[in-house]
């Protein structure tokens, strides 16, 4: 039996209709513009916080250019590797 790997799981709900829903409508909030700096398009969603991962609430998210982005995650590194996932899985 394969370990479950929360990484992976992440990576299979960013390709999710459920995400994709909820990417645009982060990325058209501000018209569009980086939430951040104002100035460049959007173009990138970030998680403020990974409390609700696969359930976020809009205001969970932030519309971002990349250099802003990528600004936040250098000040911060990414805190997926704090992501902690429970699932109930109901036994056969």
């Amino acid at each position: 039996m394969r370990a479950f790997n929360p990484r992976s799981a992440y990576h299979w709900y960013l390709r999710t209709t459920f995400w994709q829903e909820r990417r645009k409508l982060v990325l058209k909030r501000n018209n569009g513009l980086c939430e951040r700096c104002n100035r460049r398009r959007s173009n990138q969603v970030h998680h403020k916080t990974y409390v609700r991962v696969f359930n976020e609430r809009l205001t969970d998210l932030v519309a971002l250019c990349r250099q802003c982005h990528a600004t936040i995650h250098h000040k911060q590194p990414a805190n997926d590797n704090q992501i902690q996932l429970s699932f109930k899985f109901e036994e056969d």
